[in-house]
């Protein structure tokens, strides 16, 4: 009965939707992958290429396996992005072992797309699972 009640909640066009980001799925975690060309992505590659087939250009960052190093570097740039609703489009930063330095593209109000190692790649998830960890939803707004 669950699983029904999620299946009417999908938005009317998800066949549609799915279709835009359908390829990206499975595709491997490799810390530093910004595009499909390096042969896997990591959470910031997911953002930057969603934005992409958004006709959004994001930038590209610098990364670390570290994430304290990250969590330093994703505050230096905190001045390029803007506190928002959770909305589709809107970047959900999550933290991890209590750390905000995770990020990924929220699909619509149930769903967000990442990758992380934890999941060997590519991913969509329920936003609810990871609720407790997300620290706050952003738009890029740039210099």
């Amino acid at each position: 009965q669950r699983q029904r009640s999620e299946l009417r909640r999908l938005p009317r066009d998800y066949h549609q939707e799915l279709m835009e980001y359908a390829d990206l799925i499975g595709k491997p975690f490799k810390y530093g992958g910004r595009c499909l060309a390096d042969g896997g992505l990591d959470c910031y590659g997911v953002v930057v290429e969603m934005g992409r087939r958004a006709g959004l250009e994001l930038p590209t960052r610098q990364f670390s396996d570290d994430l304290a190093v990250n969590h330093a570097l994703m505050a230096t740039q905190m001045d390029e992005w803007e506190p928002c609703e959770q909305q589709p489009g809107a970047i959900a930063l999550i933290k991890i072992l209590k750390v905000p330095c995770h990020v990924g593209f929220v699909l619509d109000e149930y769903r967000f797309i990442h990758a992380w190692e934890g999941s060997n790649g590519v991913v969509v998830e329920r936003i609810e699972e990871w609720q407790k960890r997300i620290e706050g939803f952003y738009r890029y707004v740039g210099h």
